[in-house]
């Protein structure tokens, strides 16, 4: 079963204005900043998933889409994972069980293509609640919602210069506060 998830990772190096005022700034202070200013796009492509996510009874879908920060020891690496959270079971009370959404995720985005029986007249399933034989014809093919691409489409338009924008003014803010306290960011050789 493939995952569901979208993976931001950008690179705020890649701005010769920004390369420029990490050149002189500790290092804790650039992790800082950059995970907050990326933390920014992750949350914001992550409510337009929400936003675009197919709702249910239980709306279970929209509930569990949330960010996710990693890092990667072996290279500088910034990365959010925005998707459904694994395990965020919900309670149905229309099928009277409980459903991790994250395990149908690729279902709802993708869709799935009709089903029909090969050997056999009809399809033949339960009912969970009365354990009741279903016989059908077939199943209809379901297109999909595509929650994620308005994920995609959220984190591709300018995330860079939000990005930039974003890590400017945090070392900004941050060198306010460390001068508050008579401390400085800047590193000494």
């Amino acid at each position: 079963m493939a995952r569901t998830q979208l993976r931001v990772a950008v690179d705020p190096l890649a701005s010769a204005e920004v390369r420029e005022a990490f050149s002189a700034v500790k290092r804790g202070v650039v992790n800082r900043v950059v995970k907050e200013a990326i933390a920014k796009v992750a949350r914001s492509a992550a409510g337009a998933a929400r936003r675009a996510a197919p709702r249910g009874n239980t709306q279970a879908m929209r509930k569990s889409v949330a960010t996710k920060y990693r890092t990667y020891k072996s290279k500088a690496v910034w990365v959010y994972l925005i998707g459904p959270r694994r395990g965020a079971a919900v309670y149905d009370p229309v099928s009277n069980r409980r459903h991790d959404p994250a395990k149908v995720a690729h279902l709802a985005e993708r869709g799935r293509r009709a089903v029909a029986p090969t050997r056999k007249k009809s399809l033949r399933f339960f009912a969970r609640q009365r354990m009741t034989a279903i016989f059908a014809r077939g199943a209809a093919a379901y297109g999909g919602a595509h929650f994620m691409a308005a994920a995609w489409r959220e984190v591709r338009r300018g995330a860079g210069g939000r990005i930039e924008r974003a890590v400017l003014e945090g070392i900004e803010r941050i060198g306010a506060a460390y001068a508050a306290k008579g401390k400085s960011i800047f590193q000494t050789r």
